[in-house]
């Protein structure tokens, strides 16, 4: 090793003790304002752990209580209404009977190999699509749909499904869009 580098650590390893021992002696303040810091803190909340009864509930019984706390809590929650709307015969854009925008997709595949939703998902967005995937169980068999969208303009969207159907040959299928079933969509990532 390089003696000049050896003087530079030991140097620099000199400048760090010292730092660590000078610094807190300069930033440690004085005693007295120490001790009023302390006295203005508020005092701890004290727990009444009786009051309670954590001791003596059991673990069904507390089960017991969350459902009927949540049962109480949904029953706050306002409604959705069903809505037997057939949307396809309105114009677009519209709003569906809880005022929601009416969004539309076009499924252009559906797979049980994770790998060809995949696949056609990545063909989709290099053609520059707005494609997702959705994992659906299916009279107990996993599906990948693989949908383009969505969109509140159905016109458009079918102008799109007819330049994918004559580039590629697949005919998708409208469906409306329900974004409860967000929870079933897949990222690319889970796809590979």
């Amino acid at each position: 090793m390089d003696v000049q580098l050896k003087h530079r650590i030991a140097g620099a390893v000199i400048l760090i003790s010292a730092a660590v021992i000078v610094v807190p002696l300069t930033l440690d303040g004085d005693p007295a304002e120490r001790r009023e810091f302390v006295r203005q803190a508020p005092p701890a909340t004290a727990i009444d752990f009786e009051a309670l009864a954590l001791e003596s509930l059991d673990v069904g019984e507390a089960h017991a209580q969350m459902d009927a706390r949540a049962e109480a809590s949904a029953a706050r929650m306002p409604q959705e209404t069903p809505d037997p709307t057939d949307y396809a015969a309105l114009p677009s854009p519209a709003l569906d009977q809880n005022r929601l925008p009416v969004g539309w997709s076009l499924q252009v595949g559906s797979f049980k190999n994770k790998a060809n939703a995949g696949k056609l998902l990545a063909a989709l967005r290099a053609e520059d699509h707005r494609a997702y995937v959705y994992k659906k169980s299916v009279w107990g068999t996993t599906r990948y749909r693989v949908y383009i969208g969505p969109m509140v303009d159905r016109e458009a969207l079918l102008a799109i499904g007819a330049a994918v159907e004559a580039q590629s040959g697949r005919k998708g299928v409208l469906v409306r869009y329900a974004i409860e079933e967000d929870a079933d969509l897949i990222t690319a990532g889970e796809l590979q």
